[in-house]
């Protein structure tokens, strides 16, 4: 089984977004919104070359996107920040 989309919005998790997501490859929806994650978008999501969809909204975050978005034209879709 192959995951494609991860919902974990509204489960009051705190702390850093773990860098191993870049591992699901065939991810192509992730919500972390309305938690307390706080620190830098993890520039290896950058890789997620599959990823349509991303909301992060409601979160402490800070830092840039992850350049590897702007630079190979890999954007998602839909970026959901504030």
């Amino acid at each position: 089984t192959t995951l494609t989309m991860l919902d974990l919005s509204h489960n009051a998790l705190s702390g850093l977004i773990p860098a191993e997501l870049s591992e699901l490859a065939a991810l192509t929806t992730l919500d972390l919104s309305y938690n307390s994650l706080s620190g830098v978008i993890p520039p290896q999501l950058g890789n997620l070359s599959s990823l349509t969809s991303i909301s992060l909204i409601g979160n402490q975050l800070q830092g840039p996107i992850p350049t590897q978005w702007c630079m190979t034209g890999t954007m998602p879709n839909t970026l959901s920040l504030m």
